[in-house]
């Protein structure tokens, strides 16, 4: 996955997180507000694995 692609879908999960948080009054330990949180952080870890391997190479 090219870097530029993987920091949109950062962005747009960003985005979501935002929106759910909004819709359920801030409440962060909503079902939907947990599993949006952990998808940005796979995709900010994958991002961050990225950088790193780009760094060693």
């Amino acid at each position: 996955m090219e870097l530029q692609s993987l920091q949109k879908r950062i962005e747009t999960a960003r985005k979501k997180l935002h929106v759910l948080t909004e819709r359920y009054n801030g409440q962060l330990s909503h079902p939907h507000v947990i599993r949006q949180s952990v998808r940005l952080d796979k995709l900010i870890n994958e991002y961050n694995q990225f950088i790193k391997n780009s760094i060693e190479h």
